[in-house]
């Protein structure tokens, strides 16, 4: 008997294993032993751990030392800062010659010296790479310049608004006491884009002054002002306490307007100082083509600026021109046939770079001095000073 055909047994499948990201967790014993939920699982598989929540107080610890550490940073920085400028700029030991341009083999020279940017004495703040002090620096060069016996002329470069009554008068002092003891070195200024007010006043110790067509000179004249906010504070209840020695020691007061005696009285000393400038220009102007007077050079100080070519016209300098005939002008002068013209630099590399751009301020940065020292307490303030805005 033949054995029948059994039919095939179904093979069994293979048993299915659940991705772990989709298995459900088996229950975990609670604490009393029952079986409850597991935890959730955490990004990595595991349980997650709750966000734990910083307290108030953390965060102001936490926030307190990042600021500690920016303020000690910044003052280590600034420290450095300044004593790599101090040690550029510390004396005339430290200044350094510099060849522009002419014959590099002659030994006689033409020292080009700029007066550029606000005549004003600076406030260095916690950033600032170098105190400005334009009449520090003048005085520098100058006494370098003394002690070399190969300087025969100098090239006053002035491109300035002006500024400060007494910073501009020093700087003028300063050159005529080194003209007198060395009255052989001439001195030629050559006025660049700007030399109005306080930058003329000291262009008029000049042996000779070239302006170029384009320059912006004259602007002769004295400016005293200062804000006043008598009615701002009147509107909303703000008043100043004064307690003062004399009817007059508030005269420059924010809080009220000065009396017409103290608009007297101030207006005299503005006066005082205008004569003192049209003195000045009529003696840096004595004996040129047009030998102009301090009762002919009133007509044209009534704070006008003028164009170089204007300014030719009027008398206030000698020649229309450019560096090139500035030089020619010198070597005329003295009798040169051969110069080199050098500068004195006292700042190298990045600090000198960081300089420059602080030094190109436009003259329009006067303004932003004059809100500064406003807010520092020191508003009103005498000015040899062009204000183009």
């Amino acid at each position: 008997m033949s054995d029948a055909a059994t039919p095939s047994q179904p093979q069994p499948e293979p048993p299915q294993v659940p991705l772990a990201s989709t298995a459900p967790s088996p229950p975990v014993p609670g604490p009393s032993g029952n079986m409850g939920p597991a935890p959730a699982n955490g990004p990595g598989g595991g349980p997650s751990t709750p966000a734990r929540r910083r307290s108030p107080a953390g965060c102001i610890v936490i926030l307190s030392l990042c600021l500690l550490c920016l303020c000690i940073g910044s003052g280590i920085v600034a420290v450095l800062v300044s004593a790599l400028s101090a040690a550029g700029a510390g004396g005339t030991d430290k200044l350094t010659e510099h060849f522009v341009e002419g014959d590099l083999r002659a030994e006689d020279k033409i020292l080009r010296l700029q007066v550029h940017g606000v005549i004003m004495g600076g406030r260095g703040g916690l950033f600032s790479i170098t105190e400005s002090d334009p009449k520090g620096d003048l005085r520098r060069a100058l006494r370098k310049a003394g002690e070399d016996e190969h300087v025969r002329a100098i090239l006053l470069d002035i491109d300035s608004p002006g500024g400060g009554v007494t910073e501009s008068d020093i700087m003028y002092q300063e050159l005529l006491a080194w003209k007198s003891a060395h009255p052989k070195v001439k001195i030629v200024a050559l006025f660049g884009d700007t030399a109005a007010s306080g930058g003329y006043y000291v262009g008029s110790a000049a042996d000779w002054i070239i302006a170029h067509p384009s320059t912006l000179t004259g602007s002769i004249g004295v400016i005293l002002s200062y804000m006043n906010f008598e009615e701002l504070m009147k509107k909303y209840g703000v008043k100043e306490v004064v307690y003062k020695s004399g009817a007059k020691k508030d005269i420059v007061s924010v809080s009220r307007l000065p009396t017409p005696e103290e608009e007297r009285l101030l207006q005299g000393v503005v006066v005082s100082l205008y004569d003192r400038f049209v003195d000045v220009v009529a003696a840096g102007r004595k004996g040129k083509a047009r030998n102009l007077t301090a009762e002919t050079i009133r007509p044209l100080a009534d704070g006008s600026v003028f164009t170089g070519t204007q300014a030719l016209e009027n008398g206030l300098v000698d020649e229309v021109g450019y560096l090139d005939d500035a030089i020619k002008r010198v070597k005329a002068m003295t009798g040169l046939t051969k110069a080199r013209l050098v500068e004195y630099r006292a700042l190298t590399g990045l600090l000198a770079s960081l300089q420059s751009r602080l030094d190109a301020a436009p003259p329009e940065a006067a303004l932003a001095v004059e809100a500064r020292r406003f807010v520092e307490g020191d508003g009103a303030r005498l000015l040899y000073l062009w204000r183009a805005r």
